[in-house]
């Protein structure tokens, strides 16, 4: 049955910055939403301005790399480089986050107002001051459910934002059922307004052997499904001094031997969590790599005996998909999102219980198994999850308003 062309503008703000769980939702969305056939228009708007398709929506793979955008963009113009960083900082400067939100409706409004007739669709929480039809994603609720894990102006600013946009987006998309259960609940919406859709791991995260990851293990001196991985932002939300607590446990009551490799750009308040991290670099138990690119970062999953990834809250949690499509166990959090698509081989542990987090990797070490293929747990809910799917899902609901 045909449908009726729809045209969709789509918030990029994220795909503007190096690219965390939500800049990968943002650019994969938009690649596959071009493929779907009653898309008939799709535009990139991001804090004030159109942009240039060709250029944000480069296959991250076969043309460079998704996580970095400065290795694949280098004709965004100077302005876009600038409002991407000053986006990313608003929320945290009181002065500056105030103007910021009395200057941008205005300037959203004007740029938008020919275009009435499009969809507009903000993946990241925020919808615009807009007179067409607003689709948003909530990834999760985490500043409105612990608020201590954020500065206290993104808390504010990001608070009443989102319950405006709650209140004018004519359908709100989360990631989880778990969380599309709590914005019904916190915002008092109907059921009806508020669908989950699951996102997906790139098709470049799957199982490898050594000797795929050889020159990776090599480079950092680890050895093939010897090593725990942790793959996240730096920052309190994500449970790392609980890790590194049950990781030194682990070692003084053990002869184990597999280091606990840290990967991922620092987060906000994220002192304690770095000096936790240096302890165990000082005693050669643990290295941080920092922000590693796709490649590397695919060939790590791959190569490691676990991701480690028992966060206290999460709305999704990609790197836990990413790792089981590699073909890697993931030690997680009990009730949580990840929960929701967690595989047969996957340990689920209460995230403040550190005797939880230590005793899954004592598990993990004594399996000293070979990486389980995707295709090995055909039952485990992440293994029918793709960006195609995404997009699909995400394409029916723009027609349906």
């Amino acid at each position: 049955m045909s449908r009726e062309p729809v045209k969709v503008i789509l918030g990029a703000d994220a795909m503007l910055q190096r690219a965390t769980g939500i800049g990968v939702y943002a650019r994969s969305l938009a690649q596959h939403l071009q493929q779907i056939p009653h898309i008939s228009s799709l535009r990139l708007f991001a804090n004030g301005l159109f942009l240039d398709d060709e250029v944000l929506l480069a296959d991250p793979i076969n043309k460079g790399d998704a996580t970095n955008p400065d290795k694949n963009q280098p004709e965004l113009t100077a302005r876009l480089r600038l409002a991407g960083i000053m986006r990313a900082t608003l929320a945290n400067l009181p002065g500056v986050a105030a103007l910021y939100k009395a200057v941008m409706p205005s300037i959203e409004r004007l740029r938008l107002s020919p275009f009435k007739d499009h969809i507009f669709h903000s993946p990241n929480y925020l919808v615009p001051h807009f007179d067409g039809k607003n689709v948003v994603t909530f990834h999760d609720l985490s500043i409105q459910q612990y608020p201590e894990f954020h500065p206290a102006p993104r808390v504010r600013l990001l608070g009443q934002e989102m319950e405006r946009s709650a209140v004018v987006a004519d359908h709100v998309i989360t990631d989880t059922e778990l969380v599309r259960g709590e914005v019904i609940r916190f915002y008092g919406l109907s059921p009806e307004k508020v669908t989950s859709v699951p996102l997906a791991a790139s098709p470049w995260f799957m199982p490898r052997t050594e000797q795929e990851c050889s020159g990776v293990l090599k480079r950092f001196n680890l050895r093939y499904k010897a090593f725990f991985l942790f793959a996240s932002t730096i920052e309190p939300r994500k449970n790392i001094r609980r890790i590194c607590e049950a990781y030194r446990d682990l070692r003084k009551s053990t002869k184990v031997e597999y280091p606990l490799i840290f990967v991922g750009a620092p987060g906000w308040s994220s002192e304690s969590e770095h000096s936790d991290i240096q302890e165990l670099e000082s005693r050669g138990w643990g290295r941080y790599l920092e922000y590693v690119d796709t490649d590397i970062l695919s060939k790590l999953y791959s190569a490691a005996a676990a991701v480690v990834f028992p966060s206290i809250y999460e709305g999704f949690g990609l790197p836990a998909l990413e790792a089981q499509q590699s073909g890697t166990p993931v030690i997680t959090t009990a009730g949580s999102a990840m929960s929701e698509f967690s595989a047969p081989h996957d340990i689920l542990v209460n995230p403040y219980e550190v005797s939880d987090i230590r005793d899954a990797m004592q598990t993990i070490v004594g399996r000293k198994g070979a990486p389980v293929g995707a295709d090995e747990h055909p039952a485990s809910p992440g293994h029918d999850l793709s960006w195609e799917k995404t997009a699909l899902l995400t394409a029916e609901l723009y027609a349906r308003l």
